[in-house]
């Protein structure tokens, strides 16, 4: 795992993966999947910054004083069709295995629907890239 801290998160990678945004200060987390990590860590610390954040719950810890740092979790290095569907599963084992819905900043494992994103979550030491 790579910490980027909000002082150095320009050096994020453009790469497609699975990240936490860490609270440091609480140590609650919110696990997402991106196309582009570079892009999304500097949305998160831009609108933190900004005070418009779509997690209220995040907003008001950040603006509380609380330390925050974008950790690269999981990355590809080659995109095909099944990509997407590789980094949701992903995501999926580490919402679970870490618990963000009941201890971090995370709602929901997959979509409120979803009944079975337990059975298709993918731990990624069991992921190759072909």
């Amino acid at each position: 795992m790579i910490h980027y801290e909000e002082a150095n998160f320009r050096s994020v990678p453009k790469v497609p993966g699975v990240y936490a945004m860490k609270n440091l200060t609480t140590g609650k987390e919110f696990i997402g999947a991106t196309m582009n990590l570079k892009d999304r860590a500097s949305k998160h610390f831009y609108d933190l910054r900004r005070g418009v954040h779509y997690s209220s719950v995040m907003q008001m810890d950040y603006g509380a004083g609380h330390q925050f740092a974008f950790i690269i979790l999981f990355s590809l290095t080659k995109w095909n069709s099944y990509s997407m569907i590789t980094l949701f599963n992903v995501k999926a084992w580490y919402i679970l295995e870490h618990d963000s819905v009941n201890t971090g900043y995370n709602k929901m494992v997959i979509s409120r629907t979803d009944t079975n994103a337990r059975a298709r979550a993918l731990n990624p030491a069991e992921y190759h890239e072909s």
